[in-house]
C-alpha cells in the first residue's frame, strides 16, 4: 500500500488516542459477527474487504459504487465533511471532519493509496478501485502504532473505504469516507474491534499523484525517466521528436511517466473533446488544440525530468469555459464569436458549433479550450461565450471576458440559470 498519510482531529480512529480536542459523546456499540483481530496485511483482494464484517457494517452506512470502468481518481486531496454514523469514542454524529489523502494511478483494479500520519505504517495491504462513469469506491487498509501518555502502545489495524463522484476538475463530491477497526494489539483504551465511522463531504484535488516519487529512477539506467503533469481538463497527447504516434496519453488533471533515451525533444497536443458523431460518422470535435514543443532535453542517463503542461504556452493563454445548464431546455454554445483568430474560422473555436446540445445538468460540461490572450489575435476583454436555446436558436445568455481563470487549468465555470 505504501502508506504516508495525515488524518486530522475527528477524521477518525487515528486521532482518538492523541486526544486532539474532539467532542465526546456516550458510548454506542456497533456489533459485528467476528470479534477477533484481523491484520491489515490480510486484505489482498476486493473479496477480502467485502467478506470482512466491519466492512459490511461500513457499507450499510455508505454507498458502494460497483463496476470495472471507474474514473481516474489520481491525485492528492484535502477533504472535509460531517460524521453520519460512528461508534468511535470521542466522536458523534454531526461532528465536522477534515483530512488529506492521496490516490495513485490505477493499474487494473489495483491502486496505490496514501493516508498521511506519522503513526501510520505500511502493513502490506493491497488497495483497490471499482466503479463506473464518474462514480468510484476505493478500499485500503493500514496499521497505526500510537504511544499513549502512560508509555504503553496501541497498534490499530484499520480499513478505509472511499465512495464518491469525480468531478470534471478532478475534485470529489458526494464523498463518503468510512473507517473501521479490524484489529487491535496492545493497550488501546476504549477502542474496540468493529468500531466504525462514516462521514459525508467533499474533497479538493490539491496536487498530483502520490506515485510521483522524487527518488524514482528509470528502470534502464541508460534511459531518462520522464514525468508529464497534465493540468488541463482534456486528455493530453505527448510525442517525441518527429513521431506522429503519441508516446503517451495523459488523462485530465493527471500525471503520466515513460522512459526515453537522452537528448529527446518533447512536444504535446491537447485532445479536443468529442460531442459525438455527425451523420457521416465523423467525430464532432470541440475547441482549439493547445500545443507546444520544448527545447531538446539535456538530462543525463539515469536521471529524471518533469514537464508541466498548463493553459499557457509561451505567451499564448487559453481558457476552458465549463458551462452548467440550469435552464429547463437544452443549450448550445458559441465561443469567441466575432473574433478572428488566425487558423480558425469565424467564429473561431466556436464551442458546440456543430449545434450539439447540452441537456440541463447540475454538473459542468467540458467543451474544450479556446484562445484567451494571444498577442495580435485576441485579448481577454474580447473573449466571450454565448448560449442559445438548442431548439429555437434564440440566444439566452452571454458571458464576456476578462474571466477569472483557475491557475494551471485555465477553467472558468459559467452558470446559465
Amino acid at each position: 500500500m505504501n502508506v504516508q498519510s495525515k488524518v486530522l482531529c475527528c477524521l477518525g480512529i487515528l486521532a482518538v488516542l492523541a486526544s486532539l480536542g474532539c467532542r465526546h459523546s456516550h458510548r454506542r456499540r456497533v456489533i459485528v459477527s467476528n470479534p477477533s483481530s484481523t491484520f491489515a496485511g490480510d486484505f489482498q483482494s476486493i473479496a477480502d474487504y467485502l467478506e470482512d464484517p466491519t466492512v459490511r457494517v461500513l457499507l450499510r452506512n455508505m454507498p458502494r459504487n460497483t463496476g470495472n470502468l471507474p474514473p481516474d481518481v489520481e491525485g492528492q486531496f484535502e477533504s472535509e465533511g460531517e460524521i453520519r454514523a460512528t461508534s468511535i469514542p470521542g466522536s458523534r454524529r454531526g461532528d465536522l471532519v477534515t483530512g488529506s489523502f492521496c490516490f495513485g494511478t490505477a493499474s487494473g483494479s489495483r491502486l496505490q493509496v496514501a493516508i498521511e500520519d506519522a503513526s501510520v505504517v505500511d502493513a502490506g495491504a493491497a488497495s483497490f478501485l471499482e466503479g463506473s462513469n464518474d462514480r468510484f469506491t476505493v478500499y485500503t487498509a493500514f496499521k497505526s502504532v500510537q504511544t499513549q501518555t502512560s508509555g504503553s502502545t496501541c497498534e490499530i489495524h484499520e480499513v478505509n473505504v472511499f465512495s464518491g463522484m469525480r468531478n470534471s476538475d478532478g475534485s470529489f463530491s458526494d464523498l463518503y469516507i468510512g473507517q473501521g477497526i479490524v484489529g487491535l494489539v496492545g493497550d488501546c483504551g476504549a477502542l474496540l474491534i468493529g468500531d466504525v465511522q462514516a462521514s459525508k463531504g467533499i474533497a479538493d484535488r490539491v496536487g498530483s499523484s502520490c506515485t510521483d516519487d522524487p527518488g524514482a529512477q528509470p528502470g534502464d539506467p541508460s534511459n531518462v525517466l520522464v514525468t508529464v503533469e497534465n493540468s488541463l481538463v482534456t486528455d493530453l497527447a505527448v510525442f517525441l521528436g518527429n513521431d506522429t504516434t503519441p508516446t503517451l496519453f495523459v488523462r485530465p488533471l493527471s500525471t503520466g511517466s515513460f522512459e526515453s533515451r537522452p537528448g529527446f525533444s518533447l512536444y504535446f497536443e491537447s485532445v479536443q473533446p468529442s460531442a459525438g458523431k455527425d451523420p457521416q460518422g465523423n467525430d464532432l470535435l470541440m475547441g482549439e488544440i493547445v500545443s507546444g514543443q520544448f527545447a531538446p532535453d539535456a538530462t543525463g542517463t539515469g536521471g529524471t525530468v518533469t514537464y508541466s503542461i498548463e493553459n499557457q504556452v509561451g505567451t499564448d493563454v487559453f481558457f476552458a469555459p465549463m458551462p452548467v445548464n440550469r435552464r429547463s431546455f437544452d443549450l448550445y454554445a458559441v465561443t469567441n464569436s466575432g473574433v478572428l483568430v488566425p487558423g480558425y474560422p469565424n467564429p473561431p473555436g466556436s464551442g458546440l458549433d456543430c449545434l450539439c446540445s447540452m441537456a440541463p445538468s447540475i454538473d459542468p460540461y467540458v467543451v474544450g479550450y479556446y484562445s484567451y490572450n494571444i498577442p495580435q489575435a485576441i485579448s481577454p476583454s474580447q473573449t466571450n461565450v454565448l448560449f442559445f436555446n438548442a431548439d429555437t436558436n434564440v440566444q439566452v445568455d452571454a458571458f464576456t471576458g476578462p474571466f477569472n481563470l483557475d491557475a494551471g487549468s485555465g477553467t472558468v465555470t459559467l452558470l446559465v440559470d
